[in-house]
């Protein structure tokens, strides 16, 4: 078997609950929203075949001990991904997944059984142009809500705002205890002035919606790379 591969790169970890960790990364191809405001689009066609023996070589190779399995959507390739973890499974590797959470199914549960770390990916309303079902998101949390946490890249706008809300609300509810990382759309580095303003905004929203909100555990951290790479396109 093999798998679509985008790129392979080592870099440190630029988001989420594993920020500054050096990480090999492994970016397949294939996407199933193909959102407007995406920073890698080019991983939705490009490509080359591996052998899984061959992955499993590189990661060996590498030194590293986080491995990092983004897109793209990988869960578009749930299966290959499934038999790749378990030639894996004797190492002492620490795994993550970074979904947009809209796929779920058997398969795609055995492969985040499979993994130590579940990156889930919410996309507000003005970064994928419509609106999207959460409905295999609630699910997600709550089966994994051990080793699960959400990113959502946000602007500023009340539409963006209001989203974030009702997600936490949602959370609330629910009376899951996941960490939310809530980061400023990448898009507005185009104009750096422009992303340190709307960054401000976010950080007091940050902190306002953590005194509404008990249960879901609000974190505000900027990506990283994007903030220090802002003119490379790929292999960050």
């Amino acid at each position: 078997m093999k798998l679509k591969v985008c790129e392979i790169f080592e870099s440190l970890q630029g988001e989420g609950a594993r920020v500054g960790e050096p990480s090999l990364f492994l970016r397949l191809s294939g996407c199933n929203l193909k959102c407007h405001c995406c920073d890698t689009k080019y991983s939705w066609n490009e490509f080359t075949e591996y052998p899984l023996d061959e992955l499993v070589r590189i990661v060996e190779s590498s030194g590293l001990t986080s491995v990092v399995i983004t897109g793209g959507e990988p869960t578009l390739q749930a299966k290959g991904l499934i038999e790749f973890l378990n030639k894996l499974d004797h190492r002492e590797l620490k795994s993550t997944i970074e979904t947009n959470g809209m796929l779920l199914d058997k398969t795609i549960i055995d492969l985040f059984n499979k993994v130590d770390l579940i990156s889930l990916s919410l996309k507000p309303p003005l970064f994928a142009y419509q609106i999207l079902s959460l409905d295999n998101v609630w699910k997600i949390v709550q089966i994994f809500q051990n080793k699960v946490y959400l990113k959502v890249p946000l602007t500023d706008s009340s539409e963006d705002v209001e989203w974030m809300d009702s997600i936490l609300k949602e959370l609330d509810a629910k009376g899951v205890r996941v960490e939310v990382f809530i980061q400023p759309n990448s898009f507005f580095l185009r104009d750096f002035k422009d992303y340190i303003e709307v960054s401000r905004r976010l950080w007091k929203l940050s902190l306002n919606l953590s005194k509404k909100y008990f249960h879901p555990v609000i974190r505000f951290i900027p990506q990283q790379h994007r903030l220090f790479f802002w003119d490379v396109t790929k292999g960050i």
